[in-house]
């Protein structure tokens, strides 16, 4: 294995290496759930985090800085082992995570605890939420196509909106307020959960999409954030 400096996969400057030392499929198995659940990451350098205002990246190839950034907490829900190369010391997991988290880092954490170093060859995003690649249209199919504008799907599609969260508030001041760009807080809502992110936000007597919301709330109040509003 190989750790890469600054981006943790194969375009960063190599600062260390080690010989041949093998890693067993045992040894994954072993190594992997220590990887499962809440946890404290610490990013890679070239990320789109800022540092004082400027993005960690532009401060490491713009300005020669070197700089570890704080950790941050994250979720990683599971993580399968698909394939291993005992050869190369080359594999390949399937990762369910949550947002933020960093995969270049999680290769680097594993290999560092393998004691065999390590980086990301490589990374497909297979699903976002409940949108899978599966679904996805490829641009080779955009380009070909006579009128792209069949593969958008419309929001009141029942496939599309049985696969979003929808909220429905009756109070307009509450719709006006986020139409606008603001947060809106209200008394929380036990039946809803603590996050919730793009929700279709819908209007109560008249059905009519108002935007994408993401709500945060604790036990005493919930926060209502546009996301994306819709002309009107």
């Amino acid at each position: 294995g190989i750790n890469a400096e600054y981006g943790g996969d194969a375009d960063g400057i190599i600062t260390k290496a080690v010989g041949d030392l093998h890693v067993s499929r045992d040894d994954l198995v072993s190594t992997i759930p220590n990887f499962i659940g809440r946890q404290l990451q610490v990013p890679p350098s070239i990320s789109a985090i800022k540092v004082d205002g400027k993005r960690a990246y532009h401060r490491v190839r713009r300005d020669n800085e070197e700089f570890v950034l704080p950790p941050r907490e994250i979720e990683i829900d599971g993580i399968d082992l698909l394939s291993l190369d005992e050869n190369t010391n080359e594999f390949q997991l399937r990762v369910v995570c949550g947002k933020g988290t960093y995969i270049r880092s999680l290769a680097r954490d594993i290999g560092r605890q393998l004691g065999c170093l390590g980086h990301l060859s490589g990374l497909r995003r297979t699903r976002v939420g409940q949108w899978s690649v599966d679904d996805a249209i490829t641009l080779d199919q955009l380009d070909n196509s006579d009128d792209p504008f069949q593969f958008v799907r419309p929001m009141s599609d029942p496939a599309l909106r049985s696969a979003m969260t929808v909220l429905s508030f009756g109070d307009d001041e509450i719709h006006r307020h986020l139409l606008l760009g603001k947060q809106k807080t209200l008394p929380c809502d036990p039946a809803l959960p603590a996050t919730l992110r793009d929700a279709l936000l819908l209007h109560q007597s008249s059905g009519k999409h108002i935007g994408l919301i993401d709500l945060i709330q604790n036990s005493e109040y919930m926060t209502l954030v546009p996301r994306k509003m819709f002309p009107q």
